[in-house]
C-alpha cells in the first residue's frame, strides 16, 4: 500500500537540503559541490562542501560548521580546493584553501569587500578574483562605535544605477580584478577606475587575463557598451579587443 501524498508544509522547509555548483576534479574521479541546510534553532541557512566519487560511491561531507562555504574550485593538480567561506565573520567572505586528502582549511585572503568569482591560474600559483572593496566610510563606521550607532547620515548619489532590488544601496566602489598568491595570500589589485570589470578568465598559458568592461563615459547611461579586454596577468594597460559590443 503506497503512502498517501500530501502537500509541502512550512515544517518541511527545515528538512530540505539543496545541492548546487558541482565541480569535477581534474582527474575526473570526484565531484565537489555545495549543500545548503537550515538550522532550525537559529533560523539560519548554512552551506557546507560535499565530495562524491564519480564511480557511484557514497558522498561525504567535506567541510563542517555553522557558516557558508561556497564556490569550491579545484587547483589544477587536484590536490587542493579553494572556496569562499564566512567561518571567521558571517558578514565577510574570504577565500580559503583546503587539501583534498585531508587537513584544516587555511584562510588565504584578508580583504574587506565582496567576492563575485575567482579562478586558479593554469600553474596553480595564483588566483584571479573579481572583487569589490568595501567603501572606506563603511569600514570606518564598523570600527567606530559612535559612527556605527549613528548609521548612514547622508548619501551622495552620482550615478543612475545606485540601488538594486534585492540588493539595496550599492557601494561607491566598483568591481575590479585582483590576483592572489596561492601560498602567501598576498593580494594585488590589477584594475582601477569608475567602472566594473566582469567575467575574468586566464589565458591557457597564464600570461594574460581577459574580461568584460563598460568603459563608456557614463556606463550607467550606456549600459550596452560592454567590450572585451585583454591585459597582462602581471598587471598593466588593458587593451580593448576587436569583438562585438553589447551585453555578454
Amino acid at each position: 500500500m503506497t503512502e498517501e501524498k500530501r502537500t509541502i508544509t512550512a515544517e518541511d522547509l527545515y528538512r530540505f537540503e539543496l545541492a548546487s555548483d558541482p565541480r569535477l576534479s581534474p582527474d575526473g574521479e570526484h565531484v565537489v559541490y555545495c549543500v545548503q541546510w537550515v538550522d532550525r534553532d537559529q533560523e539560519k541557512k548554512y552551506t557546507n562542501l560535499w565530495v562524491a566519487p564519480t564511480n557511484g560511491g557514497e558522498p561525504r561531507r567535506f567541510t563542517v560548521g555553522d557558516h557558508v562555504d561556497s564556490q569550491p574550485r579545484w587547483s589544477p593538480d587536484g590536490t587542493q580546493i579553494a572556496f569562499l567561506s564566512t567561518r571567521k565573520d558571517e558578514k565577510q567572505t574570504q577565500i580559503y584553501v583546503i587539501p583534498f586528502q585531508g587537513g584544516e582549511a587555511r584562510q588565504l585572503t584578508k580583504l574587506k569587500g565582496t567576492f563575485a568569482s575567482f579562478a586558479w591560474s593554469p600553474d596553480g600559483s595564483r588566483l584571479l578574483a573579481q572583487f569589490r572593496q568595501k567603501d572606506q566610510d563603511a569600514i570606518e563606521r564598523d570600527e567606530d562605535e559612535r559612527k556605527k550607532k549613528l548609521g548612514v547620515v547622508a548619501r551622495h548619489i552620482t550615478r543612475a544605477d545606485f540601488r538594486f532590488d534585492g540588493v539595496g544601496w550599492l557601494p561607491r566602489e566598483r568591481w575590479h580584478l585582483w590576483t592572489i598568491d596561492a601560498t602567501s595570500g598576498e593580494a594585488t589589485q590589477l584594475t582601477t577606475g569608475d567602472y566594473d570589470e566582469t567575467g575574468p578568465v586566464w589565458s591557457p598559458d597564464g600570461e594574460a587575463i581577459f574580461f568584460f568592461s563598460n568603459r563608456a563615459e557614463r556606463p550607467d547611461m550606456e549600459t550596452e557598451k560592454i567590450d572585451l579586454f585583454e591585459m597582462p596577468a602581471s598587471g598593466g594597460e588593458a587593451k580593448k579587443l576587436d569583438a562585438p559590443t553589447g551585453n555578454k
